[in-house]
């Protein structure tokens, strides 16, 4: 996601360039080892991968993981301090070599979350003890259980003093394009 919503540009002739922008968008490309084209408005997918570096999706129905290559910013909406987000669209080049549209986003992780939240319901069991003494069974759907971990994890974060942003990732579109 950060490498592709971003506001970085480049300063300076090719050779003598210099990536600027939002210091968040600068640390977090350097920490992930992408590297990033500004003529191109691309970015590249380190030649060893590490875990930080691995951007990973699931294929529907398949469980198989594919990993994006490159990506292109074909389009970023700066930060809007009113939506508190700033999004892009991206082209992705996954290891399959298929490219993909991607929406990505981040922001503010309350206004973040409606975005995170999945509307499928899969019940969990779980035993609660009522005023008889026994017990009955109660079902939690997922984003219950995704919302209470993701309070949880931000206010642990925060507590701590960091600086919290949440990201998203929408598959716009597969793409039938040749290289």
């Amino acid at each position: 996601v950060l490498a592709g919503c971003h506001s970085l540009v480049s300063i300076g002739s090719s050779s003598t360039s210099k990536i600027i922008g939002d210091p968040l968008d600068t640390a977090s490309l350097e920490y992930s080892n992408w590297i990033f084209d500004p003529i191109q408005k691309a970015a590249s997918a380190p030649t060893t991968t590490t875990p930080k570096a691995t951007a990973v999706t699931k294929e529907e129905g398949s469980g198989s993981s594919l990993v994006a290559k490159k990506l292109w910013q074909i389009k970023s909406f700066p930060f809007d301090p009113n939506l508190r987000q700033s999004s892009a669209l991206v082209l992705v080049l996954h290891g399959d070599d298929k490219y993909r549209l991607w929406k990505v986003v981040k922001g503010s992780p309350d206004t973040m979350f409606p975005f995170l939240t999945t509307t499928t319901t899969t019940p969990i069991l779980r035993n609660d003890d009522n005023a008889n003494g026994g017990s009955t069974t109660t079902t939690e759907t997922t984003a219950i259980k995704f919302k209470r971990w993701y309070d949880d994890t931000i206010q642990s974060l925060e507590s701590q003093g960091m600086r919290v942003i949440s990201m998203g990732v929408e598959e716009v579109a597969v793409l039938p394009l040749d290289d």
